[in-house]
């Protein structure tokens, strides 16, 4: 790739912002982490312990994929840390 290609496609990328710069900025917003958001969860509460078995199992059945009903490698053991 030239230099002139690069510069070329810098060019549209840069009209492409310009033309869509409402859209960039609301794609940007909704994907900045916020922490300035007061969680009632602790962090140890958002820690992932895994599929819920019963849960996924009644799942796959009700919409017809029971061929994924194993696929989860890593199951939640149901109990809830205190």
């Amino acid at each position: 790739m030239g230099r002139g290609t690069a510069r070329s496609g810098a060019r549209a990328l840069s009209e492409s912002l310009e033309a869509h710069r409402e859209e960039a900025m609301l794609y940007k917003r909704l994907a900045t982490l916020r922490v300035d958001v007061p969680l009632p969860e602790s962090l140890a509460d958002l820690h992932w312990r895994g599929v819920p078995r019963p849960e996924y199992h009644e799942l796959c059945t009700e919409l017809g994929f029971e061929r994924l009903m194993e696929l989860p490698h890593r199951w939640a053991d149901g109990d809830q840390p205190t």
